[in-house]
């Protein structure tokens, strides 16, 4: 599936400047995403010191992911 695909690529390229990017606005903040194992979707994880900023950073990171700003184009596998 599409999801596990994107993910294979991001952790073997170890492409995830764009995530970290997003964390460094927010001191103190951490962040992973990883495939769901029954479902075909990404899981955004976010930890930070307010429900506004978990919003905010999970919006970026998504945004980054649908939007190919990682991807561009996703690789076939």
């Amino acid at each position: 599936p599409y999801v596990k695909a994107l993910f294979i690529y991001l952790i073997f390229n170890r492409d995830l400047k764009g995530i970290d990017e997003v964390i460094s606005k927010y001191p103190g903040s951490r962040s992973f995403v990883r495939p769901s194992g029954t479902e075909d979707i990404v899981r955004i994880y976010v930890e930070c010191a307010t429900k506004e900023e978990n919003m905010e950073i999970t919006d970026q990171i998504r945004n980054l992911i649908i939007g190919n700003k990682i991807l561009n184009p996703l690789p076939k596998l």
